[in-house]
């Protein structure tokens, strides 16, 4: 048993251990080993103690990549790790620091990082608030992924860049997401699935790239949705899932919007493209709640299969840009309240379901020379 001055009181700060007071060992590391041994375990076992059976550890001194394999491959027990007091060599929190740590619950960080590298804590048990550290610059790919039993944390304001996976699958995280001011990068995947986020989402419009499903399966997040000017291209499945009820903003440098990159989410209000979009492509737009009439850009080139398929909401007159030479299958298939379509000279094919099931469609307006080649299924039900 530990007695004494083996044992010091685990620091009362509400904000990083949830008002729990605990106990753990205090190693100080005088300097961090540089020849591939761990300085953490020689000093552990110099003080005398067991390290399989310590719980809770306080780490001072300077300490390097070996020692955090060390704490996750050799401390059996470890639950909680305190390095606030720690100098970590290159600040940075090492790639696979404490990948698979079942045991690990809690952690504080070394109060200079910069960064946190790849798969660090990936599938462990961190569980409660976390809190990152002002001054670290970045997050990079799979970091916390399937931190299932996170429920908040904070990002500073110093945060960069987010990378993928990074908060992938935090499904018990809480709470609206405050993304930094600073951040230039998130990577795809980095928040999907983290289905308990609430509140609204502002993006920093020193956002510059934002990846593939980055954002997807957040159905609680509500409000208006504004694309920051930096961002050129939507990818595949960004925002799919999502719960924003408001207005969607698009600004007019964006030329491309992915696969399904918004669908199913439950935007209102009229839908405003952007006049230099070329791209919109798969099920971009599928099962939203825009309504009113849909006003199509004469930079654009390309609409993919069933991007506006059952949103119900739309209405009036639908004029295809002239350089859009396909019509493809279900574009606006269960759009029951579009009244008047006009097709240009242009067209040259129309496919299956195009126009399937627009209840109200009333006018055709032709104006090729050659009849487009149609579908036989391209109307059913009009």
């Amino acid at each position: 048993k530990l007695v004494g001055e083996d044992i010091t009181p685990w620091e009362s700060e509400t904000i990083t251990h949830d008002g729990t007071t605990r106990e753990y060992v205090v190693i100080n590391v005088p300097a961090a080993s540089t020849d591939g041994s761990s300085a953490l375990k020689t000093a552990i076992e110099t003080s005398g103690k067991d390290y399989t059976k310590i719980k809770n550890l306080k780490v001072t001194g300077e300490v390097n990549a070996i020692d955090f394999y060390f704490m996750r491959d050799e401390m059996s027990v470890l639950q909680g790790v305190n390095m606030k007091e720690a100098n970590v060599v290159g600040k940075k929190i090492p790639n696979e620091a404490f990948r698979n740590k079942y045991t690990l619950s809690r952690f504080i960080f070394p109060s200079d990082i910069i960064g946190i590298c790849d798969w660090s804590f990936e599938n462990t048990s961190l569980s409660g608030y976390l809190n990152i550290p002002d001054g670290c610059q970045y997050i990079e790919s799979y970091v916390f992924n399937n931190c299932t039993n996170l429920t908040s944390f904070y990002l500073p304001n110093s945060i960069e860049s987010i990378g993928r996976w990074a908060f992938c699958n935090c499904n018990s995280l809480q709470g609206q997401l405050h993304l930094p001011t600073s951040l230039i990068y998130v990577g795809e995947n980095a928040f999907a699935g983290c289905s308990m986020l609430s509140g609204t989402l502002d993006l920093p419009e020193s956002l510059e790239s934002i990846g593939k499903c980055a954002f997807q399966n957040l159905p609680l997040i509500k409000g208006d949705l504004i694309i920051p000017s930096k961002i050129k291209s939507i990818e595949q499945y960004t925002f799919a899932g999502c719960g924003f009820d408001g207005s969607l903003i698009l600004h007019n440098n964006i030329t491309k919007i992915g696969l399904a990159a918004f669908m199913g989410v439950p935007f209102s209000g009229e839908l405003v493209l952007p006049n230099q979009l070329a791209t919109i492509e798969d099920d971009a737009f599928r099962a939203t709640n825009f309504s009113g009439e849909l006003v199509f850009p004469e930079s654009l080139v390309h609409i993919g299969r069933y991007a506006f398929a059952w949103c119900s909401r739309l209405s009036g007159t639908i004029i295809f840009p002239s350089d859009v030479n396909v019509v493809n299958e279900g574009v606006f298939y269960g759009c029951r309240d579009i009244s008047k379509l006009v097709l240009h000279r242009n067209i040259e094919v129309i496919k299956g379901g195009a126009w399937e099931n627009c209840y109200q469609l009333n006018y055709i307006i032709c104006q090729s020379i050659v009849p487009p080649t149609l579908d036989a299924s391209a109307f059913n039900g009009v």
